[in-house]
């Protein structure tokens, strides 16, 4: 009975070297809200830990609604270097009208998701509708 007791008391004490298994986490953020729709480019950061707390690795996968990416149109991969990964993004009203207004950015890794929007205003109209000649006397 002795030799049973002791050998239940070792496997309750835990060390405190273990790690509990938690949720990983996965970010991202643009750097404006928003930003003219004429092709002129935001950073989007991902941030990525793991279920240890560690910083993640290998590649996150980005999407867009309309826009599209520095290196690629819509969809596409962002590589993670201790955790962290960036790309540009753009959208242009003149070859996608659906580039005006809310534009929503999906990122994944490793079964979490993140989203941001990014807002992309309506250009202004320089077309001149008036006549420029002058007027005869």
């Amino acid at each position: 009975m002795a030799v049973l007791a002791i050998a239940l008391l070792s496997v309750g004490c835990g060390s405190s070297n273990e790690l509990e298994a938690g949720p990983g986490k996965l970010t991202l953020t643009a750097s404006a809200a928003s930003a003219p729709s004429d092709g002129s480019w935001i950073t989007l950061s991902i941030e990525a830990i793991d279920d240890r707390g560690e910083p993640g690795s290998d590649t996150a996968s980005i999407s867009t609604t309309h826009g599209r990416f520095r290196g690629f149109k819509d969809t596409g991969t962002v590589v993670l270097s201790r955790g962290l990964g960036t790309i540009e993004l753009c959208c242009e009203s003149n070859v996608d009208s659906l580039c005006v207004g809310p534009q929503v950015i999906q990122a994944s890794w490793r079964g979490l998701a993140a989203y941001a929007t990014v807002a992309f205003t309506e250009l202004p109209d320089t077309s001149d509708t008036g006549s420029s000649l002058p007027s005869s006397p």
